[in-house]
């Protein structure tokens, strides 16, 4: 599938290495783009608001604040970014405060990312079937308007030949008459 448009994504853990291990591995696919990385909370808020990505990977656990917090503070957002969070240890309120997935392990990362692949190709597809609606709606728009047209152009005629038909009628029924009268006298 030709992705028009990648699906951005920011980054969020305090371990680099971490970080640059999703970086290389979104960047294999030209469906994602990483647009910001972040190690901290605070750093992450800011990074998400200049980028404003569609996806957040985001660390449950960060140095200055729990990504749970994080992930609830970008929901309060304005069009807050889809939230996956991600975890080596088991946390229910982050798998509650995740708004996409749960991942624990680079299997459940890998997993995360063909599921935002999947999205994607189901947003195209909704996208295109979209399109495809609006343009076979225009064209039923463009049959109408021109039948309409048709119609009325049909109309103009059959009242000008109706009236063209009464004229050639009363010019008759007067010729008829003055010939009655003539010979009458």
């Amino acid at each position: 599938m030709a992705v028009s448009s990648p699906i951005t994504v920011v980054i969020v853990d305090d371990h680099e290495i971490v970080r640059r291990g999703l970086v290389d591995l979104l960047t294999l696919d030209d469906a994602f783009e990483v647009v910001g990385e972040a190690a901290t909370g605070a750093e992450a808020l800011q990074v998400v608001r200049a980028t404003r990505p569609r996806v957040v990977l985001l660390d449950v656990r960060l140095p200055d604040r729990s990504g749970v917090s994080v992930c609830r503070t970008l929901g309060r957002g304005p069009q807050p970014p889809a939230v996956l969070m991600l975890t080596s240890f088991s946390d229910a309120d982050a798998a509650a405060a995740s708004a996409e997935a749960f991942a624990r392990s680079p299997a459940g990362q890998q997993h995360a990312v063909a599921q935002m692949r999947a999205d994607l190709e189901r947003e195209h597809a909704q996208g295109a079937a979209m399109e495809r609606e609006r343009a076979q709606t225009e064209e039923r728009l463009r049959v109408q308007e021109s039948f309409t047209e048709q119609w009325e152009r049909l109309h103009r005629r059959q009242a000008s030949a109706t009236t063209a038909m009464v004229d050639v009628a009363n010019g008759a029924i007067g010729a008829m008459d003055a010939h009655n009268a003539r010979a009458g006298e």
